[in-house]
């Protein structure tokens, strides 16, 4: 072997041992890497970037969140025409069924009642002997104020009270009696629920209900002002401060604030029509089942089936 392999060969073998050596204590050998220049400040500069985009989308969100509170309280107190109409035409509706005879809400007067039905019964082949009504149960309060969305739903005992109902007359056979429930059935004045009929030692006695409307006003619905935080909650997004696109949203808020008075009378009209129609629904419901409960119908009590 000449000297110049030797050399050659002696160099490889040197290599070798230093690259396992390298290995054994964990590192690698490798030639030495130019390290990647940093423009000084460049982690600065990334983070600025992104706190930029950041502050730019929840501009956007803030926008897109006023524009759409703002339209939807545009049409809220645009509706009000449409509410004021609807009312007049359901009231014109109640007044041609009779509604406010037929559940006042004025007192019933039992004397007042007892006179008015002596000439139906007397009619229909019997004798009248009293007129009792009960009272009523009390129903739980309304509240002065409701801040929820939406008209408050009443409770039908919160806008009507029902007063339980007994006519006691003096009848010879059953048919006069059918004849006296439909006296009583089809009498004028209070409509006259009645789903019973007891008997005891001779006197019949009808029983059921009479129904009084309330004196109840819908609670004032509180109509909240928006406000940026409100807005920036709503959204998900935190409010960048002194970001020049604030300057749109608060116009936008401010828009809004100022259909606070006419989106507030909106929703009074529309709370008052909502106490209406439960008022209306509730009379027509127990108008039908007076109209069409026949006398076979009544519940009677065990002596008498």
């Amino acid at each position: 072997m000449s000297r110049r392999a030797g050399l050659r060969r002696g160099a490889a073998l040197l290599v070798g041992l230093l690259l396992a050596l390298a290995t054994a204590c964990g590192r690698p050998a490798r030639a030495p890497e130019r390290q990647a220049e940093v423009a000084p400040g460049g982690t600065r500069t990334e983070a600025a970037t992104a706190s930029r985009l950041e502050a730019a989308r929840a501009i956007a969100e803030l926008k897109a969140a006023a524009r759409r509170r703002l339209a939807a309280d545009r049409a809220a107190a645009s509706n009000r025409l449409g509410y004021e109409q609807s009312l007049a035409r359901q009231r014109r509706d109640a007044q041609g069924t009779g509604m406010d005879e037929r559940i006042p809400a004025r007192p019933i007067d039992a004397a007042a009642l007892e006179s008015a039905l002596a000439s139906p019964v007397r009619a229909a082949g019997g004798r009248l002997r009293a007129v009792r009504l009960g009272d009523a149960a009390l129903a739980r309060p309304v509240p002065q104020r409701w801040d929820v969305e939406g008209p408050y739903p009443f409770e039908p005992e919160q806008i009507v009270a029902r007063r339980p109902l007994a006519v006691e007359v003096d009848a010879p056979d059953e048919a006069t009696l059918a004849r006296i429930y439909e006296a009583l059935r089809r009498a004028e004045g209070p409509l006259l629920d009645v789903d019973a009929l007891r008997t005891a030692g001779g006197v019949a006695t009808f029983v059921g209900a009479v129904y009084q409307r309330r004196d109840v006003q819908p609670p004032t619905h509180g109509v909240a002002e928006p406000s940026l935080d409100e807005l920036a909650r709503g959204a998900g997004v935190t409010v960048p401060e002194g970001h020049p696109g604030l300057s749109e949203v608060r116009a936008l808020l401010a828009q809004d604030r100022a259909l606070a008075a006419e989106l507030g009378e909106a929703l009074a009209t529309l709370s008052t029509l909502d106490l209406e129609s439960r008022v209306f629904q509730f009379y027509r419901l127990r108008a039908k089942s007076v109209a069409t409960r026949r006398f076979s119908e009544l519940t009677r009590d065990p002596t008498n089936p």
